[in-house]
């Protein structure tokens, strides 16, 4: 089974054909095969731990592992709840049923005072993040694998986020979960993907793959980039390597510097957190660009003065493209935007603001205003922190297109939907995606239509509601033309 592309060496011309034996698959939302997929709390109660465990996976595959969450519940016969949500655009209208998996881990978990381990619940949020009420409520078991099934819903066919929750009464101490293979269940034959190639733009690729005001944000793992305490001025510059394309003003590209003295601030950090200064490009209806220098403090849980004049720190309009080198100077109160030809703007922060940015998380990202967004991408090649004194001690300087993985120990994928931050190594000639849930499928390739296809051995990552593979210079099958199949 295969979809065949054509793809000449100048790629001026692109022509598909296929022919495409098509069968029924489940749509896997989130198969824990590498992270935690963006999945975080969403309320309940709030002391938890929440990992990727490699080592547990419902269907024994050593390649793949579940989201692993202990709820440390308060002892009490009253109802209690913990939620996890995960944001994601996703239309739902041909399949039948929503799965997934999940265990007890025995070895650590406290039964409740009725010997048992209560239920497992899930919701689907609908469009503007409506209610759609609890459609499954099962027990849950230790030791083994419970297998949760609904039939969908006839009232809609979208979600914007689910929900996977555990509640019940009378816990008396922690429990342990697996989750795994959250999935949509297909009763139909499914169509074949629609296969797209562009070519590609090494560094970090930012994709916009959910539903309204999707944070897809990398940030330092430390809160120790803070200019506050030094002596001289910090630069904070990155560079924007592609921009999302034109007609995009419900897509913006982002730098935060949060101030908090939290250790985590979160998959939304510009609402949670009580600092910040924000620079922020949009796309104006003609093409151009703003660049919005602004700032809260004091203002957890709130947009403080970020929208008002008075949050305002410098504004450039008319900008061509979004290309290039963007610049926050700060120093003391002093805050500077530096575009990529130069031109400077500056404003100031309250003069009593300093103590809330003395530990600052850089925040790099895009985010989208509405599901208009989806599937574009922003890709960023450089950034660099540097303090113009020795008393700063937070210097980085890294070129995303020469790493092959982020650094934990330097940064944090905190995107809401962790799939949507991906490395594009340089030396990649292309990148090929189709749409899910078309698994097990890789790319094929041969130099002539009379050749044989080989495989260049090239990993299939999912992003968002599509797969995706990144094909290197060095595996393409000549330097005059080039044929391409997606194989199963």
């Amino acid at each position: 089974m295969n979809r065949l592309i054509a793809l000449r060496a100048c790629i001026a011309a692109i022509a598909a054909s296929s022919t495409f034996g098509a069968h029924a698959e489940d749509y896997i939302y989130a198969g824990f095969d590498l992270d935690t997929e963006g999945w975080a709390r969403g309320w309940g109660v709030g002391d938890f731990t929440l990992d990727w465990d490699g080592s547990t996976d419902s269907k024994g595959d050593p390649n793949s592992g579940s989201l692993k969450v202990t709820v440390n519940y308060p002892a009490s016969a009253s109802w209690q709840e913990f939620n996890l949500q995960r944001a994601i655009g996703f239309d739902f209208g041909t399949y039948s049923k929503i799965a997934y998996d999940v265990k007890v881990d025995a070895a650590t978990s406290t039964a409740t005072s009725n010997g048992d381990f209560n239920i497992t619940q899930i919701a689907m949020r609908g469009p503007g993040w409506s209610w759609n009420g609890w459609h499954t409520t099962k027990p849950v078991v230790a030791g083994e694998w419970t297998k949760v099934e609904e039939l969908l819903p006839s009232g809609f066919s979208s979600v914007v986020a689910l929900n996977i929750g555990f509640a019940g009464n009378d816990f008396v101490g922690p429990i342990t979960y697996w989750l795994d293979n959250v999935r949509f269940v297909s009763d139909t034959v499914a169509p074949p993907p629609a296969i797209a190639v562009e070519p590609a733009v090494a560094g970090l690729e930012v994709v916009a793959t959910g539903s309204q005001y999707q944070r897809q944000s990398l940030r330092s793992a430390e809160p120790k980039y803070s200019w506050a305490a030094s002596s001289g001025a910090v630069r904070y510059a990155f560079d924007v390597v592609k921009g999302p394309g034109a007609g995009a003003t419900d897509h913006f590209i982002y730098l935060w510097l949060i101030g908090t003295d939290a250790a985590d601030p979160g998959g939304s950090p510009d609402w949670n957190e009580p600092n910040a200064v924000f620079l922020e490009l949009r796309q104006a209806a003609n093409g151009t660009y703003t660049a919005l220098l602004s700032h809260k403090t004091d203002a957890p849980g709130a947009h403080g003065t970020r929208f008002d004049p008075a949050g305002v720190l410098a504004r450039m309009q008319g900008i061509p493209s979004v290309v290039g080198r963007w610049t926050v100077v700060m120093k003391g109160t002093l805050a500077t935007l530096v575009a990529p030809d130069g031109t400077e703007a500056s404003g100031e922060l309250p003069a009593d603001s300093l103590g809330g940015f003395a530990n600052v998380f850089p925040h790099l990202g895009a985010q989208m205003d509405n599901a208009i967004a989806k599937n574009r991408s922003v890709t960023f090649g450089r950034l660099r922190i540097q303090g113009d004194a020795a008393d700063f001690q937070g210097n980085v300087d890294v070129n995303f297109a020469d790493l092959a993985s982020l650094d934990p120990a330097t940064w944090k994928n905190v995107a809401q939907d962790t799939s949507g931050i991906q490395l594009v190594p340089g030396g990649t000639a292309y990148k090929f995606s189709w749409d899910a849930p078309a698994t097990g499928y890789s790319l094929r390739s041969k130099a002539s239509l009379a050749g044989s296809w080989t495989d260049p051995g090239l990993p299939v990552v999912g992003v968002g509601g599509r797969k995706v593979t990144y094909l290197p210079a060095s595996k393409l099958p000549s330097s005059e033309a080039g044929f391409f199949a997606v194989q199963k």
